[in-house]
């Protein structure tokens, strides 16, 4: 197993030139100043599908039920920080026909795991080809991979098969994309991620020949170098399996993180790796194509896009989520709940009262989403250390303590 080593983010955007990101506390429209509401008033900012990312960055575990793979410890943080969804299906089984409708929405006809003829290519639509047709840059990252674009069935006592790994079986996209699972390092260090990158354990760091702790055990030592390199930039996170182990109606997690992504958020919307892929697509700015077209762009999962609850004024008070993840090593984010809209001022300070970085500034209403990249006023990297969330809301004050580990 390649180990990663631990990179600093970015201290500016990284390769691309994405859409900057929208102030992450925009406001959030107000109760209607026709009357109170009598309980609660649900009230809905849109976004057109997925929030603009420069960064997407997905990472497929193999054959675990839902609620065996939700427990898992590094996945169950992973969860609290972003949005996971309790009806997540496959496609089906075997492996191979959910790898390819979740990068090209279709199983391709494939209804098992043998490993197709070298002369045997697709020509259709799937993520590679639409993101090289869109400018995007895109690259897989297999483990035990032998060398860029090898299409070996199987290699290393079938650590690596080409079941998990579909972009070989297309003939419109450069394979010289997928590359050993090392390359991820040196693309690190070198900051040349590209705009998509697809993660792809191997037979026993998925979990599929050894067991779910296992897996969590990789994530958890792979995942937070590739979180800090995209720190800084409008990005977001996938961890998903590709089915279930037959116990529980191919019911499998699927979670997603990101500068958008609203944290602790469990959604029961039903989806399935086609709607996974149209929000890649939403995501990167490339037309949804084959099945992924006909999904619904998912909802009340983005920050700018929550359904979100105003309490009656009887019951209605300022209040401040204590910062997430805390301590950290790299961003973190809270809530800041408005009872009435006002304008208010949100910064990060040191133990002095000095400030570090800015949050958010302005009219507010609602529910209100603030940010810290983990940075300072002058786009430097913070020094590790106790420091507060200060938050000014009309004539009231409030404060939460965040640790900075380095």
């Amino acid at each position: 197993m390649v180990q990663l080593p631990l990179m600093t983010p970015r201290s500016c955007l990284l390769v691309m030139g994405c859409a900057a990101l929208a102030a992450l506390a925009a406001p959030h429209a107000a109760a209607s100043a026709a009357g109170a509401p009598a309980a609660s008033t649900r009230v809905r900012a849109t976004l057109d599908g997925a929030p603009p990312c420069d960064h997407v960055v997905v990472v497929v575990l193999e054959n675990t039920a839902y609620d065996v793979a939700r427990v898992q410890p590094w996945q169950s943080s992973f969860q609290a920080q972003g949005t996971s969804f309790s009806q997540s299906y496959a496609i089906g089984h075997p492996s191979q026909p959910n790898y390819l409708a979740l990068w090209s929405g279709s199983t391709q006809g494939i209804t098992n795991d043998n490993c197709l003829a070298t002369g045997t290519f697709f020509s259709t639509e799937n993520l590679g080809h639409a993101c090289e047709a869109a400018g995007v840059t895109w690259r897989a990252y297999s483990e035990n991979l032998p060398n860029a674009g090898a299409l070996v069935c199987t290699w290393d006592a079938a650590l690596y098969v080409r079941r998990h790994n579909p972009w070989t079986n297309f003939n419109n996209s450069n394979h010289l994309n997928e590359r050993p699972y090392a390359d991820l390092a040196v693309d690190i260090t070198n900051r040349t991620l590209p705009r998509l990158s697809f993660i792809i354990p191997n037979n026993d760091d998925d979990g599929h020949d050894t067991d779910p702790a296992t897996a969590d055990t990789w994530l958890s030592n792979q995942m937070p170098p590739i979180l800090d390199a995209i720190a800084g930039t409008p990005w977001m996170m996938i961890v998903t399996y590709d089915e279930d182990d037959h116990s529980s109606n191919n019911n499998i997690l699927t979670a997603f993180r990101g500068t958008q992504v609203a944290p602790g958020v469990v959604s029961s919307t039903h989806i399935t790796h086609y709607t996974v892929l149209r929000t890649i697509c939403e995501a990167l700015g490339v037309t949804p194509f084959a099945a992924a077209a006909a999904e619904t762009s998912l909802r009340d999962i983005w920050l700018g896009d929550s359904v979100l609850s105003v309490p009656a004024p009887t019951r209605s008070r300022l209040t401040l989520s204590a910062p997430s993840p805390n301590p950290t090593r790299g961003s973190a984010s809270a809530w800041l709940t408005l009872p009435a809209p006002a304008n208010i001022e949100a910064s990060i300070v040191d133990v002095r009262g000095r400030l570090v970085r800015r949050l958010d500034s302005g009219p507010r209403s609602g529910r209100v989403a603030l940010y810290w990249d983990g940075r300072d006023e002058a786009g430097a990297e913070a020094a590790g250390g106790l420091y507060f969330l200060s938050v000014r809301a009309g004539s009231e004050r409030l404060s939460e303590r965040l640790v900075r580990l380095r």
